[in-house]
């Protein structure tokens, strides 16, 4: 009990607003220890069980969410950029064909419609050239120039495969 007081004590005594300081026995010592010890492993069993109960994890990737950081340091970056300039290839190839199809239009309707969507697709296109610039920004050029030919090699078309 008195450990436990003298814990008490030594605690108020390094408040910045008190001044005073307690010595403590080393058995109080050692007794913060354990109790420090019992908070940090109570935190990280909370912490890992909240984890596991929500699906939280370091193998979650969410394609939708732009992860900035180092490329060589960050998987989750390196496939941010990847899924990015996938999209942008996209996009791109969506515009194209929208320009296509207003060559191809019969009616001036159906122009004015797809003037609209081809303006969206613009948009589109401006927005995720900025998520690329922005995580493009400080990387090392030959690791982006390495990530954007992968995603340039899935985004093409594939072999047709042979029928057995």
């Amino acid at each position: 009990m008195r450990a436990l007081q003298r814990l008490q004590q030594k605690i108020l005594a390094e408040d910045q607003h008190l001044v005073r300081n307690f010595d403590l026995t080393p058995r109080a010592l050692r007794l913060h220890d354990k109790l420090k010890r019992q908070a940090y492993v109570g935190a990280t069993v909370v912490a890992l069980s909240g984890a596991v109960a929500f699906g939280v994890g370091s193998n979650d990737y969410d394609p939708a969410k732009l992860y900035v950081g180092n490329i060589t340091e960050s998987w989750q970056t390196q496939r941010s950029l990847y899924d990015t300039h996938l999209k942008l290839l996209a996009a791109e190839e969506r515009a194209q064909d929208i320009k296509l199809e207003m060559l191809n239009a019969s009616t001036a309707k159906e122009v004015d419609g797809l003037r609209k969507e081809y303006k969206q697709e613009r948009t589109k296109i401006e927005a995720l050239k900025l998520d690329y610039h922005i995580l493009t920004t400080g990387q090392d050029p030959v690791k982006v120039q390495q990530i954007a030919r992968e995603a340039d090699a899935d985004f093409g078309p594939r072999a047709s495969r042979p029928r057995i």
